[in-house]
Order: C-alpha cells, then sequence, then structure tokens
C-alpha cells in the first residue's frame, strides 16, 4: 500500500504520531538483471529493518506493536512513504547504508543496496467512546441477540481457530496438537495461512521448523520468504538440508 506523509496540525501532534520502519536489502547484479534481498545483508549493513535513526529494530511491519493501551492505530495497516525520490514500489538506492546521497532509480554500479520507509500513524485514545465503541458495549435494545449471534458455531478449521488467539504462544498449543493428526497433503495446503496468522518471524520460523521435523516430505522452501530476518532463514534452510543429506 503506498501514500505519501501529510503534515499535521500542532493540535494533531500532540495526539497523532508517527511510527516509521525502514526496510533494507542488498543486490547483485546477474544476467543483465539486478536482484536484492534481505538475505544478501553483511555484517556490515544496515540490519533488514532500522527504526526512523537507522537503528536496529527488533521488530517489523508485522510485529511491531503500540507502546502501551493509551494509543490505537490511526491507519489500518502500513504504508509506503512515496513522498521523496522513491521508485514505483518506494525504494530508494545507493553505494552504501551509510551514505547521504540517495537516488529513486536503479543506477548501475551505484545501486548495491536499497532500503524503502513504511509509516503508520498512531493516535491517543478519545475518553469519549465513539459511536462504534458505544454499539459494541451497549448494543441497541432492538438489536437482534438470537443464540446464533451469541453462540457462534464453532469450526474445526485450524486457520480460524489461529485467528481468534491473543498470541503466538496459544496458537502453537493449538499448532502442536494439529500437527500431530493432520494429513500431509491438508497441511501443505495451509502452511502459507498458518503463516499469515503468526505475528512474529521467530514464530513462523519455529512453525516451519516443527513441519520440517515432523514431515520431512514436505517442501517449505517456498516459504522461506515469509521470514524477516536472516537468521530465521538459515535455521530453517540448516533443517532442510538436513532432511535431504
Amino acid at each position: 500500500m503506498n501514500t505519501t506523509v501529510t503534515s499535521l496540525s500542532e493540535e494533531e501532534e500532540q495526539r497523532i504520531k508517527v511510527e516509521i520502519l525502514y526496510e533494507n536489502q542488498r543486490g547483485i547484479w546477474a544476467c543483465g538483471t539486478p536482484y536484492f534481498s534481505f538475505k544478501m545483508l553483511n555484517p556490515f549493513d544496515s540490519p533488514p529493518w532500522t527504526d526512523k535513526y537507522q537503528r536496529f529494530s527488533p521488530v517489523d511491519i508485522h510485529s511491531a506493536q503500540l507502546p502501551d493501551p493509551n494509543w490505537v492505530w490511526a491507519d489500518p495497516y502500513w504504508y509506503i512513504d512515496k513522498s521523496e525520490d522513491v521508485d514505483e514500489d518506494g525504494w530508494e538506492y545507493s553505494i552504501i547504508f551509510q551514505s547521504n546521497s540517495w537516488h529513486g532509480e536503479y543506477r548501475f554500479f551505484r545501486s548495491f543496496v536499497r532500503r524503502r520507509k513504511w509509516i503508520r500513524h498512531r493516535q491517543l485514545k478519545d475518553c469519549k467512546p465513539t459511536f462504534a465503541d458505544r454499539q459494541m458495549r451497549y448494543p441497541f435494545p432492538d438489536s437482534p441477540k438470537s443464540t446464533e449471534e451469541l453462540n457462534p458455531p464453532k469450526t474445526d478449521d485450524i486457520v480460524t481457530k489461529l485467528r481468534e488467539c491473543r498470541i503466538d504462544r496459544e496458537r502453537f498449543t493449538l499448532i502442536k496438537k494439529y500437527l500431530e493428526t493432520c494429513e500431509p497433503s491438508v497441511l501443505q495446503t495451509k502452511i502459507h495461512d498458518i503463516l499469515c496468522t503468526l505475528s512474529y518471524s521467530s514464530s513462523r520460523t519455529r512453525f516451519l521448523a516443527m513441519v520440517n521435523k515432523q514431515y520431512p516430505d514436505i517442501d517449505t522452501s517456498q516459504y522461506l520468504d515469509d521470514l524477516d530476518f536472516y537468521s530465521d532463514y538459515k535455521t530453517v534452510t540448516a533443517i532442510t538440508s538436513g532432511k535431504s543429506s
């Protein structure tokens, strides 16, 4: 999703803050085409994700949390900032991450690394509940209250159950039981959806490792791009290499 950063009034700046994360990648030139990935970053590069000061960020756009319960997200999801000199996907290029010179188009021998800025606004909660809050907490007297609404039908679908969990620790309780009884052919069709329910890259790494261990015939290599950190990628590929040896 793409957007540009808009200026806030002085009053809005007191209530609304902008969270910024940078996604970083290194690239190579192969067969006349540039290829970029966080997996190519070397020890002297910036980490795959950094904050607005270019410092290491332990979270990414999938796992970032609000600082405390007094805040809510003003944006439904993270956006790519395209307000500066960037390409159509929001990337800006340079020779090294420490450079002060960045450009919005790929230039041969001057574009070894790239980064793009993700933004999301958060705002302080209003003291006065919104209409949606009031309707949720105090339903209208004439609102329907059928048994089906008060007690939604239960489902055996693992993905639905995982989405209802609050934290990854609860999800892994269900995942462990599911992996003990599921059919490999069914699991293969659900791996991507299960990965999408997990909040952290470390959780996605753990899940793929469990699949590799319990179902060695299932190829999980196509899901490695769902991992955010190079160390997670190495963990899973190490297990995959062990299967094939």
